[in-house]
């Protein structure tokens, strides 16, 4: 009998990838998101759209500041659908 492992889906790793920190440890609970800080979207519509983190809207959703046709437009997503940007 051959082994068969479960598959992960891309989306579950990448989330993983995206709470490590500097010091090699996965951060579980809420992302520490700061006013100002910019972002990437990771899934939907504005996927790989970089944003400036607003504020926490609630507990899953976040306010982010996108530039949409040349004006900054405030934009309320799931929170599972952005992630730090990386410079």
């Amino acid at each position: 009998m051959g082994r068969h492992y479960p598959t992960v889906p891309d989306q579950v790793v990448q989330e993983i990838r995206n709470r490590q920190g500097d010091d090699g440890y996965v951060h579980l609970g809420r992302s520490p998101l700061a006013k100002g800080q910019a972002v990437r979207f990771v899934s939907g519509s504005l996927c790989d759209q970089i944003g400036i983190f607003d504020c926490r809207d609630d507990q899953q959703r976040v306010i982010i500041l996108v530039d949409l046709l040349g004006r900054q437009v405030r934009t309320r997503v799931a929170e599972n659908m952005i992630a730090p940007a990386t410079t």
